[in-house]
């Protein structure tokens, strides 16, 4: 809804989070129902703070690789080289997407790197594609992986780590070149003029590319893509081996293929969830659904999702707050007192 003069109504979309969280709410409700008490209270007997503090601990370097990471893949746009800033903007946009419904993390991506960073929006824009390009060749990675692993065995770990590996590395190092490509081919089709069919999208996003035309024609330097497709691959790791440990939390021990199935089929239930607030309820139905598809009962698999799912948003936010506490702390430390009267431009 808008105001007359055309402006957007001040908390219009307060009512769409609204609804997305009574949604998220009634259907964690629905499967809490359906719950085994006495299995869920079975699994928190066996509650393993060592396995607790590990998963937080693997999560926080997983966040440092992952700002480290952006911060490789801005360096050719001329924007700051500080690595805390790109470590704070990597806590920052986990926290955003992981808590907002599906879409809404990375649309606030731009301003996110703007603020904290001091980057240009089309940068940040275009550096979100190739990032989330990246992380789409890891999905599929990690779920093929799983798959060959439960149904050819470990002798087939030397093959992945043969051929597997160095060919996902080349799509890692070659994602900025694919984005450019399809951003250009956008940009192509929209200078087409008004002939074009559906001059409605055309309209819609041909604000956007040309903004980011600029961005699209920026070379790269090779050895910055490839540390970044090295990062990306550690990263995912890191992340992989953090789920691992909120399993082990709860004495829930499963296989490296099994971990590698899940992570990479929660962040597709994670992209379907576009209509709930941290992916609950829905989240947790996923991963229960996976857990039966891996063997497990009915009763312990819905037990241990709505333990571990709810388990994975506590990890992110914890590993987030104490990154971002960690930098307001060091800067408190490291700031001079100012005179009486004067007052400052507090910097992010």
């Amino acid at each position: 809804m808008q105001r007359s003069n055309g402006t957007p109504k001040a908390g219009g979309g307060w009512w769409k989070f609204a609804v997305s969280l009574a949604l998220s709410a009634a259907l964690l409700a629905f499967l809490i129902g359906r719950a085994d008490g006495a299995a869920i209270a079975d699994n928190w007997e066996r509650f393993s703070p060592r396995h607790a503090l590990l998963a937080v601990a693997l999560f926080v370097a997983n966040l440092t690789l992952r700002g480290l990471r952006l911060r490789r893949l801005f360096l050719d746009s001329g924007a700051p080289r500080d690595r805390g800033r790109w470590i704070r903007v990597s806590a920052a946009h986990q926290v955003m997407f992981s808590v907002m419904p599906s879409g809404l993390g990375d649309a606030g991506f731009p301003i996110i790197a703007s603020r904290l960073a001091g980057c240009s929006v089309a940068a940040a824009t275009s550096v979100l594609l190739t990032y989330r390009l990246q992380d789409l060749w890891m999905i599929l990675l990690l779920a093929g992986s799983g798959l060959l692993l439960q149904t050819a065995g470990g002798g087939l770990v030397y093959f992945l780590i043969a051929f597997g590996l160095p060919a996902v590395t080349a799509l890692l190092v070659w994602s900025g070149d694919l984005t450019r490509l399809l951003g250009s081919a956008l940009l192509r089709l929209t200078a087409r003029g008004e002939s074009i069919r559906w001059t409605g999208l055309r309209k819609v996003i041909a604000g956007p590319l040309q903004l980011l035309a600029a961005e699209l024609v920026r070379p790269t330097d090779w050895r910055l893509r490839l540390h970044g497709a090295w990062m990306t691959l550690l990263t995912w790791s890191l992340s992989t081996a953090s789920l691992w440990s909120l399993f082990a939390m709860i004495g829930v021990h499963i296989g490296i293929a099994e971990v590698l199935l899940v992570i990479a089929g929660m962040n597709l239930v994670g992209a379907l969830a576009a209509f709930t607030v941290a992916g609950l309820g829905v989240g947790e139905g996923g991963l229960a659904a996976m857990l039966l598809a891996l063997g497990f009962g009915t009763t312990q698999a819905l037990a241990v999702a709505l333990i571990v799912r709810p388990a994975m948003v506590a990890n992110i936010l914890v590993g987030c707050g104490l990154i971002e506490g960690s930098f307001r702390l060091l800067r408190r430390m490291g700031s001079s007192p100012r005179p009486k009267g004067e007052t400052g431009r507090h910097r992010a």
